[in-house]
């Protein structure tokens, strides 16, 4: 009986891992809105007015981001960012 020490379904965690950091290279890492600004089209007091965004700051694992005057006036909940993207605060 021969022991086989190094098989190839031994090393899938390697690609597995290659794969995530690859993807967080090219996508970026998830970050949560914390911090934005509107304006209200119609009465400020009224809580089912349409908000038009016009800055949302993101916080995350490469740090702190904030979007002025994003598109179409939408701030999403979850955006990704890489390290050096361009809405980085430094």
């Amino acid at each position: 009986m021969r022991v086989r020490f190094l098989k190839p379904a031994y090393f899938i965690w390697l690609i597995i891992l290659g794969g995530a950091y690859g993807a967080s290279q090219i996508v970026g890492l998830p970050h949560l809105r914390f911090v934005y600004d509107f304006q209200t089209a119609g009465n400020p007091f009224d809580t089912f007015a349409d908000r038009y965004f016009t800055r949302c700051s993101y916080w995350g694992p490469n740090g702190k981001f904030t979007i002025h005057f994003p598109a179409h006036g939408e701030c999403a909940l979850f955006r990704f960012f890489t390290a050096n993207s361009e809405y980085a605060e430094r």
